[in-house]
């Protein structure tokens, strides 16, 4: 059908505006197609071009009428990041990130989760600096970050509540934890985190049981220097 014909265009263009970057403004246009699964397809690309102004373009996807194009944008700003050196670009999409943490839609709150931990697992391989304390210090909300994903542990729909185990677990664990008592003096203090992956030991779905004692065996491990 023509919307096949409209996502292989998109896809040929990813590859062509490189060399011709005038054919940006004919990505833009496909954002505002009349079918999402091209919309989808124009967010997924933006990613892949690596340019500066696809910050704004699949920012402007998070307002989309539908929500699979909506979960798809904000998977791609959590894959992005790891494109970027901006620090007050990766702010910015951090605080959009976190607000799909609160979505009334399941597949929007579990992109986002999946966008958190992707973010944080670029912050963890970048040398912005030694730890944690300073690579947050440009205006990162850790704090609130890892609240709302301990909130995501009672959350209504088990992949997410699986995932948001799986996300603090890779956080906390890859050299992001600062001690085992306080978690860098932001108020979110470690017993706090176990008690809460611990409570979803009792998950009645299995997956998500799993995800949170793989969770506490990293941050045990994490920890178990000290």
């Amino acid at each position: 059908s023509d919307k096949y014909v409209r996502i292989n265009i998109i896809n040929t263009l990813r590859y062509l505006i490189d060399k011709n970057p005038s054919l940006i403004s004919s990505l833009e246009s496909t954002l505002k197609d009349k079918d999402k699964d091209v919309r989808i397809s124009a967010t997924r690309t933006w990613v892949r071009i690596k340019k500066q102004d696809a910050i704004t373009q699949i920012m402007a996807a998070l307002k989309d009428t539908d929500k699979d194009v909506r979960a798809s944008a904000y998977i791609s700003l959590g894959e992005i990041t790891s494109y970027l050196s901006d620090k007050a670009k990766i702010k910015k999409i951090i605080s959009e990130v976190t607000i799909g943490l609160k979505d009334s839609d399941k597949g929007i709150r579990n992109s986002a989760v999946n966008a958190i931990e992707n973010i944080f697992n670029h912050l963890s391989n970048t040398d912005y600096s030694n730890n944690l304390y300073e690579k947050f210090s440009f205006g990162i909300q850790a704090r609130d970050i890892i609240l709302q994903l301990q909130a995501s542990l009672k959350d209504s729909d088990s992949n997410v509540r699986k995932n948001a185990a799986l996300a603090l677990g890779h956080i906390i664990s890859a050299n992001l934890y600062h001690d085992p008592y306080e978690f860098f003096n932001l108020g979110v203090k470690s017993e706090d985190i176990f008690s809460a992956l611990s409570a979803v030991l009792e998950d009645p779905e299995k997956g998500v049981r799993i995800s949170a004692a793989n969770a506490l065996e990293k941050i045990s491990r994490s920890t178990a220097r000290y």
